[in-house]
This record gives C-alpha cells, structure tokens and sequence, in this order.
C-alpha cells in the first residue's frame, strides 16, 4: 500500500476558552488538567488554645497527629480524559483533537470541547475521501506536552516538545468500521521527515518505539524512529487512492509503555 503524505495538523487552528475552536494550530483541541496531592497535616500544637484548668484528653489512634507526606508521587498511568478533552497519560498532558484531510474527507466530532472526566474513550466517526495521492487521512490526536487553558478568554497554552523515556506505546482502539489504524507520532518541524507510523495488527498491543518508521507502509524506504522529541501521537485512518474509506473508533487507551 502506497503511504499517505499527512500534513502538520499545526497549521490548523488555534483557540480559546470562550470561542471553542477555529482550526488545528496547535492540533489541537481542548480542556482540564490531572493533580496531584501532597498529603498536608496541621499540627495542633502550633495553634493556639485558651488556657484551660480541664484534663487534657487521651489522644485516640485515629486522632494522632501525621506527618506530612513528602514523597514524590509519579503520574497516574493510564489515559484519563477531563473537561474540553484534556487528556493525561502517565507524563503526556494536553488536549485531544480531531482531523480529516484530503477532498471529501470529513469527520465527527470536529473537536472535543464536549469532553467530560466522565468520558473514557475518544470516539471519531466519518469518510477518507479517495485521492490518488493517497492524500487523505482522519486522524485522532493528543498533545503530549501542553498545559490546560486559563482563564477564559486566553489564547489556547503552547504545545511544549516532550522526549520518550519507556520502551514504546500501549495502545487499546474499538474499530467497528473495521478501516486501517495506524499510530503516527509528530515533531514541531511538519515536515514527512519529522514523522513516524505503525499499522496496528489488532484492537490492543504494544508498539516498540524502534516499529515506527517515516514510510510504515514501505519500511525499507524510510528511517526509523530513533527517540526524538515529539508534539503530538494521534491514531489514524489512512485512505485509498480509488475508493472511500469509512471511519469509525474508539481511542480507549494511549499510553507511553515503560
């Protein structure tokens, strides 16, 4: 299969809280932060009390006063999903989006500014227009490096390089229209040299980050993957040079395999 030259969704759209989107400059997509809690204990004997002539009680065992707990806490594992599809995934944060590129290609939703922290999965429905190109794609994405959005009304946070350090990505997809699925991940250059694909062989696996390659569909032909910074991964629908391709997945799980 010939591969589909993927445009830097980055040229696409920016946002804000107020104004939802406009169109893919950051690839992006939208809202909420996962945090972490440090454990803080007020100990009562620096507040101070009235004097006072009455026993003092026995402490019971639940009463007892505990230290502060300082340990330093990793990220939760997992994708979790927040409001305006802010997505956290062990050390990724940023928001999700959605992208259909080529004549005739469309996809639904056009963002994921309805996302709650009820959600558990990134769903994408829609058509690869046929290009003899090989030109059309429906991607699902996530930045990986990108703070959530301020007060309403700012400009949407930068997305921020972030560097591998496990062995590869985990994965776990629905995909009912039963299309092609590929993982891409992307650099900040927008350039075919800055990325990188692997087809997907089932519903759920790992994909060893030495798998991906700039031509997946021709690995001999292109350069591996080899640990450089990246913007954003995305799961996505590569399309036909003769016929349209239907889309329909679920994202269930992205995560950055130790």
């Amino acid at each position: 299969m010939t591969g589909i030259e993927v445009l830097d969704p980055s040229a696409v759209h920016k946002t804000t809280r107020s104004g939802g989107f406009a169109m893919h400059s950051s690839n992006a997509s939208i809202l909420c932060a996962l945090s972490l809690a440090v454990l803080s204990c007020t100990d009562s004997s620096t507040n101070p009390v009235a004097p006072s002539t009455s026993p003092s009680p026995v402490a019971k065992p639940d009463s007892v006063v505990k230290p502060p707990d300082t340990a330093i806490k990793l990220p939760v594992a997992g994708m979790r999903l927040g409001t305006g599809g802010y997505v956290t995934s062990g050390l990724w944060k940023g928001y999700a989006w959605s992208l259909g590129l080529g004549a005739g290609s469309t996809v639904a939703p056009a963002d994921f500014t309805t996302i709650t922290a009820a959600d558990t999965r990134l769903c994408a429905k829609g058509i690869v227009g046929k290009d003899p190109a090989y030109g059309g794609v429906v991607m699902v994405g996530i930045n990986l490096n990108q703070d959530a959005l301020p007060a309403a009304g700012a400009l949407e946070p930068v997305i921020l390089q972030y560097t591998p350090t496990g062995s590869g990505i985990r994965y776990q997809v629905a995909n009912p229209g039963g299309s092609e699925l590929r993982i891409q991940l992307q650099d900040h250059s927008g350039t075919a040299a800055g990325r990188w694909c692997a087809t997907l062989s089932g519903e759920s696996g790992t994909v060893p980050w030495a798998d991906f390659n700039t031509t997946c569909w021709a690995p001999s032909t292109g350069k591996a993957y080899d640990k450089e910074a990246l913007k954003d991964i995305s799961i996505t629908v590569p399309g036909k040079n003769l016929t349209d391709v239907p889309v329909d997945f679920c994202l269930e799980t992205l995560s950055e395999e130790p």
